[in-house]
């Protein structure tokens, strides 16, 4: 499962935050309509830089699926000598973790071109995740829409630049699809149609969620014509704020984006708790739509007006792809440049090869450890089935030899 990491889903935070305290509005520095933003998209996740107090540079998932802003780090702000409102519970990725945040007011957010002055974020306890090693770059928090839904947020893909536009603009672009989408706490619904094993259409709620870097996620048990497809994979689907994300991935039928449709689409698949306390809040949606999907075009969301805008980008309905090999890879060490497997799915091409989790990855079919990093890493092993790959790895101090083929898993 090299290249789980595309699918997995950062920051899904069930929020009872509804009191945060009101503050001042990101603007533009100078007059302004519109300001571009330069971003980093690494293994399917929108990165942003940021300085917190025009003094400490990060780097913040760009994430349209989470209301608030949130550093995962404390340190930052203990640095420079924050004084904490209040504690926050929220609940992780895992949907069972609690964690515990921090508010933190007063606090200055500067892009480029762009500023936002005391501006209230939350500040995670600790660090409940380990993002780095999944993703093999720092991540420091994650930009909530509390900051930028007060503009037309454009995100050009091909071009890695956000957009922030003025609101007063009201002509619709040109080229683009228009969908009408449902605000809710800052955050995007679009209510789609989906088929699963079967040629049935299914209305269902989505999340538009850029801090996703999945394709689709179903929730099982919220929607009563949901059903899991033939072939699975089974265990974890993905890590997240507090933890892994069990579950299920597959294949549904199609997905609709009128006039746009998707076949054969990976999907995860999680069972969303109903003991949960805060689940009657959380309950909105049937799904998640993330940057899997969203990244094969350019993106427009109208906060003011509730409207999505989408232009399809070139090769927009090719295949989705998905490792062939069976493996979870991580990234570890002060540079991030030592890769470990993290684990092996069952019944995989590299669990009958006799790899186990542990494994340090010296060599892959001739890529030595040199010019390896995760994409690499994850692109061939998702190669053509039947590609045989060699895998030179160090197992407790000594170096091992493992061969296989890859296959579909899904």
């Amino acid at each position: 499962m090299g290249n789980l990491l595309k699918y997995l889903l950062l920051f899904f935070l069930i929020f009872s935050v509804t009191d945060l305290p009101a503050q001042d509005i990101f603007s533009f520095t100078g007059n302004r309509k519109k300001i571009e933003i330069p971003f980093q998209y690494k293994n399917n996740f929108i990165l942003v830089k940021i300085k917190l107090n025009n003094f400490i540079p990060l780097t913040f998932i760009f994430d349209t699926g989470a209301e608030y802003t949130i550093l995962a780090k404390k340190s930052f702000t203990d640095l420079l000598g924050v004084n904490y409102d209040r504690e926050f519970k929220l609940i992780g990725a895992d949907l069972k973790t609690t964690i515990v945040a921090h508010l933190a007011k007063n606090i200055d957010i500067s892009l480029p071109g762009v500023k936002a002055r005391s501006q209230n974020i939350l500040v995670l306890d600790k660090n409940y995740f380990n993002f780095e090693e999944y993703a093999g770059v720092p991540v420091d928090g994650i930009i909530g829409s509390d900051i930028f839904r007060h503009f037309i947020v454009k995100i050009d893909y091909r071009s890695k630049k956000i957009t922030l536009i003025d609101p007063g603009r009201s002509k619709k672009p040109r080229g683009y699809e228009s969908y009408p989408i449902n605000v809710k706490a800052g955050k995007p619904y679009l209510t789609n149609k989906i088929q699963l094993r079967d040629s049935v259409d299914i209305s269902a709620d989505f999340l538009i969620d850029t801090g996703a870097g999945l394709s689709l996620l179903l929730y099982t048990n919220t929607h009563p014509d949901f059903m899991l497809p033939t072939t699975t994979v089974t265990g974890n689907i993905g890590m997240g704020l507090g933890g892994f994300m069990k579950g299920y991935l597959g294949r549904i039928k199609k997905l609709h984006l009128d006039p746009f449709a998707f076949s054969d689409i990976i999907t995860n698949f999680q069972e969303f708790p109903t003991a949960t306390p805060d689940a009657a809040f959380v309950i909105q949606r049937d799904g998640i739509i993330g940057n899997g999907v969203l990244s094969r075009f350019t993106v427009m969301i109208d906060y003011n007006r509730s409207l999505l805008y989408l232009k399809p980008r070139k090769k927009y309905n090719r295949n989705f792809s998905y490792d062939r090999s069976g493996i979870v890879t991580i990234a570890s060490g002060q540079r991030l440049n030592t890769y470990e497997i993290r684990e092996i799915i069952p019944n995989s091409p590299a669990d009958k090869a006799g790899l186990l989790p542990g494994d340090q990855l010296v060599k892959i079919s001739g890529l030595p450890r040199l010019f390896m990093d995760l994409p690499s890493i994850n692109k061939k092993l998702r190669g053509k089935v039947g590609k045989k790959i060699k895998v030179v790895v160090r197992r407790n101090g000594v170096r091992k030899v493992f061969h296989f083929q890859l296959k579909d898993l899904i």
